[in-house]
This record gives structure tokens, C-alpha cells and sequence, in this order.
């Protein structure tokens, strides 16, 4: 399964190149459990890949369980914590995936962290 999530920030803020984003497909299935990571890819900000400001990263997983619940994440690291520190991008809704799609494009909206 291939899926091409486009980060971009909601409020039009525009990642910085030097950031890095890190995006992660998780099963959310369990709903008194930590979720399960089933892909995780980061990348520098060298560039955004559209007027809004998105970036644009493609992921590569094993099709997960057939009932799994699995949801797209994102974070962009402005100042290279490492750590979501107030100033990153995150994304604060579920963004979920198609289980029955060999590729698909995904709109993954992020919000700035307040500090």
C-alpha cells in the first residue's frame, strides 16, 4: 500500500525550509491502548511542494489487519527538537486511511503549537 500524505499547516503557515516533518500511519484500533506505529518516514523541509504551503511525503506499508482503524500523523519540527515544542506544526484530527486503496493521496492538515 502506498500513501501520499500532504502536510499543510490550516492556518497558512508555510514550514520553514531547515524543519524536518516526520509522518507516521498508526492503528488506532484499540481504544484502551497505545496506537501502533505500521509506517513512520521523516524529511527535511528543503522546499514546499504547493502554493499552500504543503509538503508532500509518500509512505510505503504492508496492508494492515482488514478491520484496523489507522489513521495519518504528522509532525513538523521547526527548531529540530526532536520533541513537539511550542512553534512545531501537529496535526490534531484523525486523518484516516483508506484501508481498501493500493495508493491514495491524503490531505493531512497540521496546527501550529502554542507556547
Amino acid at each position: 500500500m502506498r500513501v501520499h500524505a500532504r502536510v499543510f499547516a490550516a492556518d497558512g503557515a508555510v514550514p520553514t525550509p531547515g524543519a524536518s516533518v516526520t509522518v507516521r500511519v498508526l492503528d488506532v484500533s484499540r481504544a484502551d491502548a497505545s496506537s501502533v506505529r505500521l509506517a513512520e518516514i521523516s524529511r527535511d523541509v528543503d522546499a514546499v511542494d504547493g502554493p499552500d504551503g504543503g509538503v508532500v511525503v509518500d509512505l510505503d506499508l504492508t496492508a494492515p489487519a482488514p478491520r484496523a482503524d489507522c489513521a495519518v500523523a504528522a509532525h513538523v519540527d521547526v527548531d529540530g527538537s526532536g520533541d513537539v515544542t511550542p512553534g512545531d506544526l501537529v496535526t490534531v484530527q484523525h486523518v484516516g486511511l483508506d484501508l481498501g486503496a493500493d495508493e491514495q493521496t491524503l490531505d493531512v492538515p497540521v496546527r501550529r503549537v502554542a507556547g
